[in-house]
């Protein structure tokens, strides 16, 4: 979910996997691909699991959710919080995983335009 909330497909077997886990949870959250669905509360002290579940569903219903995104990178994919104006950050690090990203792209587009020129 987090990945999907920076630009990559939500799909519905990676939700349904999120369902069978929060199942063990003390909460009753129902994930689907538009949200969140809060079924039952549990009563009495909730296990960790259920209160992660817990926060994300206010995280979802208050509109923060979306700010939480994991790196793109392949060899990365930590997860962090967006804290940019306006919710456009994409890496976890420009000093790391976005210089790589940035670098990668140069070089491509410099291969590129050499390759056209006709140089080695």
């Amino acid at each position: 979910m987090c990945l999907a909330n920076n630009g990559a497909e939500l799909r519905t077997a990676d939700i349904e996997v999120l369902n069978a886990v929060v199942r063990h949870a003390d909460i009753r959250l129902t994930f689907t691909v538009d949200g969140v669905d809060l079924d039952i509360l549990s009563s009495g002290a909730m296990n960790a699991l259920g209160q992660i579940a817990g926060i994300t569903y206010d995280a979802i219903r208050d509109g923060t959710w979306s700010r939480l995104k994991s790196c793109p990178e392949d060899a990365c994919n930590y997860t962090f919080y967006d804290t940019s104006r306006n919710g456009s950050r994409v890496w976890c690090s420009m000093s790391g995983c976005g210089s790589k990203v940035k670098m990668r792209a140069y070089r491509a587009r410099a291969k590129a335009d050499q390759e056209s020129v006709g140089k080695p």
